[in-house]
């Protein structure tokens, strides 16, 4: 009697306060202003990885961009009652739970970002002065001839999913309705472009992953002799055998087999070729417990990675190394069916799903 193991690897796998746009005011100034970047300039960040273990709310690694601004206005062009603003016409929205993050519409899910000072806290974004969707970066008092601020852009892991995508943040340095930090709006913006490369999902690869387990002869006699277990069913014939993985760290893995002859057979028993009412029920089939806990016995799910699927078996966490799952196959039948004499045969796939 055999039971044949197969691999089958399928990798699995924001708040609402709006801000519209409000961006009006004289369309060129006296002002003059450089930077890094350079004013009316734009700047990639590409190619950005994400860990799988990254904490939610955590910056993204080389996901930061330094800014530093340096104006010089005319003493008449500032008449005060406003500040310096930094935004874009792109309204933001409040991410919940996190501090000072953003999302604009747009970009990829579960990404967002802040606008640092030169201390490195996070700035909130609002209204300032008549201006939407920006930060105060400090008082524009009458007669102001110059101002200097420094901070950065930093984007910010904000769902524990995170896709991959592209997107531009263009921000624009202005006093409302009296100055732009460099001449005009196209000069005092800097874009900062960001690309999010497709994450790296954590797979394990199965070393072992066509395996044969043969079970031992057995009489009807030693079958029936064998006292019923806490289902109720009988169990004789029982053989180790081990699924051997090299793994990378970093997912929740889980697991399904699979009745290979029954694929929607939700139950305990592989059903048996060869096997007169052979099945669920009655007759003889194929069963499994693993090793780690002998009480329980797998149960049969679909052929699917995704998560939540019936009887799916949580492992644990990946390693970054080898892992054996160690299980034991044996007969399963009922007392009373009719046992079939010769050789049985049941195949049985297993899936995995990292989440």
């Amino acid at each position: 009697m055999r039971s044949v193991i197969k691999q089958l690897v399928i990798a699995a796998l924001i708040g609402v306060t709006s801000l519209a746009p409000k961006f009006a005011h004289a369309a060129t100034s006296d002002c003059r202003g450089t930077g890094t970047p350079t004013l009316g300039s734009s700047v990639s960040l590409s190619n950005l990885n994400i860990p799988r273990d990254l904490p939610l709310g955590a910056a993204i690694p080389g996901g930061k961009q330094s800014i530093s601004l340096s104006v010089s206005c005319p003493s008449t062009t500032i008449t005060g009652g406003q500040s310096w603003a930094m935004g874009g016409y792109e309204a933001v929205t409040a991410v919940p739970g996190l501090s000072n993050v953003y999302t604009i519409s747009g970009g990829p899910s579960g990404i967002g970002f802040r606008i640092l000072d030169a201390s490195g806290n996070a700035m909130p974004i609002g209204t300032v002065g008549g201006t939407a969707n920006a930060a105060n970066l400090g008082a524009a008092p009458a007669g102001q001839t110059s101002f200097s601020w420094h901070g950065a852009l930093e984007l910010v892991k904000v769902t524990e999913k995170p896709v991959a995508g592209s997107q531009s943040i263009k921000l624009y340095t202005r006093v409302y309705n009296q100055a732009w930090a460099n001449q005009n709006a196209d000069t005092s913006a800097i874009t900062i472009s960001y690309t999010i490369a497709q994450p790296t999902l954590t797979t394990c690869t199965v070393t072992n992953a066509t395996q044969t387990v043969t079970l031992p002869n057995i009489s009807i006699a030693t079958a029936n002799a064998n006292s019923t277990d806490e289902n109720g069913g009988y169990g004789s014939g029982f053989v180790p055998f081990s699924i051997s993985l090299s793994c990378s760290a970093g997912a929740q893995l889980f697991m399904t087999f699979t009745d290979a002859n029954n694929p929607a057979n939700t139950g305990e028993i592989v059903r048996a070729t060869g096997a007169p009412n052979a099945g669920d029920t009655y007759g003889v089939g194929i069963q499994y417990r693993s090793s780690a806990d002998e009480q329980i016995r797998i149960k049969l799910g679909p052929d699917s990675p995704t998560a939540g699927t019936i009887n799916q078996i949580k492992i644990g966490s990946t390693p970054n190394g080898a892992m054996s799952l160690n299980f034991r196959a044996f007969y399963a039948h009922n007392p009373g069916a009719q046992f079939p004499v010769g050789a049985v045969n049941a195949r049985t796939t297993f899936t995995f799903s990292y989440q």
